[in-house]
């Protein structure tokens, strides 16, 4: 099933909030293999203003959500948040995607009471190419049993490489041999260092993970305004799982 081109809490204008008391949309483990918006001109789904998590998925499997503003208005740009969570994943719920790295893929997930995407339990489930940013709490949060294995990196630095580059360092975790996917996000200044998003995804860079268990990797990119100079990261595991946002790191240098 797919499920495209709707205001969900929203009225026709798109900008009116007007939402279900709770969430905005649910998917059950009757069904699976869904997709929920796209990257067509009429696909993108605006779902924002209920009363409580925007996209509920409760134990269904293989499940796309892809290129939907969830928790704004229908630019993206104001504040029409639901009341919960953005994404809610339970119930062992796996293999799920939200996002891509593909060019106009990636949701925006913003202006929550909770957090952007929540993974209470399940595995496999790919965070990717997202806009996170403007919850009250953390960009994705892993519950105990979700998303298991798989651990945020640590940038250690963020360096001006040349007038239009950044240069992000750091280490992964994981299993020796294997390869993880670290994704590098932008964020605003005055966002706190330890509760952490990523409003503009910036790329990815592939790891392998050395015998110890830590691969080392060093990001490079178009470096985005002065306003934008607080990077963070994710990691995703060869099974698909991804991570929470590391703590953040402030740019060094002119």
């Amino acid at each position: 099933m797919t499920v495209a081109g709707n205001f969900i809490g929203v009225e026709l204008d798109g900008a009116t909030g007007e939402g279900n008391a709770g969430n905005g949309l649910e998917i059950h483990a009757s069904s699976g293999g869904n997709t929920i918006g796209g990257t067509g001109a009429n696909d993108r789904n605006v779902i924002s203003a209920n009363g409580g998590t925007g996209i509920s998925i409760v134990g269904s499997a293989r499940n796309s959500v892809v290129a939907n503003f969830i928790g704004t208005d229908v630019s993206g740009t104001a504040d029409l948040g639901n009341a919960d969570n953005g994404v809610s994943i339970s119930s062992g719920a796996n293999s799920n995607t939200i996002g891509s790295p593909r060019t106009g893929a990636g949701n925006e997930i913003a202006f929550k009471l909770g957090s952007g995407v929540t993974v209470l339990s399940g595995n496999r489930n790919t965070i990717r190419g997202n806009s996170i940013h403007s919850n009250a709490a953390l960009g994705i949060e892993l519950g105990p049993t979700g998303n298991t294995g798989v651990s945020a990196p640590t940038p250690t630095s963020a360096v001006p490489s040349t007038g239009s580059t950044i240069r992000v360092g750091g280490a992964a975790t994981g299993r020796a041999g294997s390869v993880v996917t670290v994704d590098v996000y932008a964020n605003f200044n005055d966002e706190p260092l330890d509760v952490t998003e990523g409003w503009l995804n910036l790329g990815s860079v592939s790891v392998t993970i050395g015998t110890n268990g830590v691969g080392r990797f060093v990001f490079e990119a178009y470096n985005p305004p002065p306003g934008l100079q607080v990077f963070t990261a994710t990691a995703t595991n060869a099974a698909g799982s991804t991570s929470k946002f590391s703590a953040g790191i402030q740019s060094v240098g002119p």
